[in-house]
């Protein structure tokens, strides 16, 4: 680990920020532990420890875009999951298993990778759910790729509180982290919150995924569909839309999976 999260407020708690954001994210955002003594005021104290004071306020700035966008979409997501029945029925009506699924959520990068291949689907609006699935990928993401050796320099398992031991501020202290690999050094120091998270919507057009079996979708075809709902969708939404799409697409005829993702 790059050093050690857990207990990071050790007079209260021994969950670590990890464990909390997590938490919130997801148990908490499904109905359970509604008396968490977890709040947002104990995860910023907890960015601000040990990822870097000003990352958390950028986090919730961030969030407060999203979620206004994602408020916007929610009322149309029925009407717009409509047009994408109608657009894709040619394909769909040949196989009882094909369908298109519409989703609205938030689109982002995972290290090292220039292309949006993530994608978080977001059901129930909750800006406190968006901020800790933000922060936890980036914790997720700066402690990916350096497994095969421990990359700060002491085996002192205790807890750094100094501001040189932040995330944030590990390229610029690289003799504390000797086996920190520069795909990370890069990934930290050209973080950038705003583009590193999109609202968007994704489209899905393929079998269930409880399915066991895959069918053949023409691409060309799909993309004629797709053209016709992007159509649709601009007059809908009236905001401004970048269509991405697999680059494998391009090279094949068909293909079981035809992902779209519509950021804005």
């Amino acid at each position: 680990m790059i050093k050690r999260f857990e207990n990071f407020d050790s007079e209260t708690d021994e969950s670590g920020l990890n464990y909390i954001v997590n938490y919130i994210q997801n148990v908490r955002d499904m109905g359970y532990g509604r008396k968490t003594p977890y709040s947002m005021d104990y995860v910023k104290l907890g960015c601000d420890r040990f990822i870097g004071e000003g990352f958390y306020e950028k986090v919730v700035k961030r969030s407060e875009y999203i979620v206004e966008i994602l408020n916007y979409l929610k009322p149309k997501m029925d009407l717009l999951q409509g047009f994408v029945d109608i657009k894709f029925t040619d394909i769909t009506k040949r196989d009882e298993d094909l369908g298109a699924t519409l989703s609205m959520g938030v689109s982002n990068k995972s290290k090292g990778s220039r292309s949006y291949n993530g994608f978080q689907y977001i059901r129930n609006v909750k800006q406190d759910k968006i901020i800790c699935y933000m922060i936890a990928d980036f914790m997720y993401n700066t402690n990916s790729g350096t497994h095969t050796k421990i990359i700060r320099n002491t085996e002192v398992t205790t807890i750094f509180t100094e501001p040189k031991y932040n995330i944030l501020n590990m390229p610029y202290n690289k003799d504390l982290y000797p086996n920190l690999n520069q795909e990370t050094i890069d990934y930290i120091k050209n973080y950038d919150i705003d583009k590193e998270f999109i609202p968007a919507v994704r489209l899905d057009v393929g079998v269930d995924n409880n399915s066991f079996r895959r069918v053949n979708m023409d691409i060309k075809e799909c993309n004629e569909a797709l053209e016709a709902f992007v159509k649709v969708y601009k007059a809908m939404v009236k905001k401004e839309t970048v269509v991405i799409q697999r680059d494998s697409l391009e090279y094949h005829k068909t293909t079981t999976e035809y992902t779209t993702i519509l950021h804005l």
